[in-house]
C-alpha cells in the first residue's frame, strides 16, 4: 500500500529488496575511500571514482534500453561492487595487511 501510495508503482517492495543487498557494497565502499583517505590516498579515490563514474555512463548507455529498471539495478551492482573491491585491494596493499 505505502508503495503504490509513494512510489506509485505495485513493484516497489520487489525493487526494495533487490536494492537491500546492494548497501553492503556502498557501505564498504564509503568506508574503505575514508580509510584510504586518511592514509593519504585521495588522488587514487578521486581517480577510481572517476573510473567508476564513466563506468556507470558506459553501463547506462548500454543496459538501460535493453533492461530498463533491471538493467539499471544490474549497472548500480556493477558499478559497486567494482568500486569496493578496488577500494578494499587498494587498503589492503597501502596498509600491507598479512594473510591469516
Amino acid at each position: 500500500m505505502i508503495g503504490i501510495l509513494c512510489g506509485r508503482e505495485a513493484m516497489t517492495p520487489e525493487r526494495a529488496a533487490q536494492l537491500a543487498p546492494l548497501t553492503l557494497f556502498m557501505y564498504t565502499d564509503m568506508l574503505v575511500d575514508q580509510m584510504l583517505k586518511s592514509l593519504d590516498q585521495q588522488a587514487y579515490c578521486m581517480r577510481l571514482n572517476t573510473v567508476d563514474c564513466i563506468l556507470r555512463v558506459g553501463l547506462a548507455i548500454f543496459l538501460l534500453p535493453v533492461g530498463g529498471t533491471a538493467g539499471y539495478v544490474l549497472m548500480l551492482y556493477i558499478s559497486a561492487t567494482f568500486n569496493a573491491s578496488l577500494s578494499l585491494w587498494r587498503l589492503l596493499r597501502i596498509s600491507r595487511a598479512q594473510k591469516c
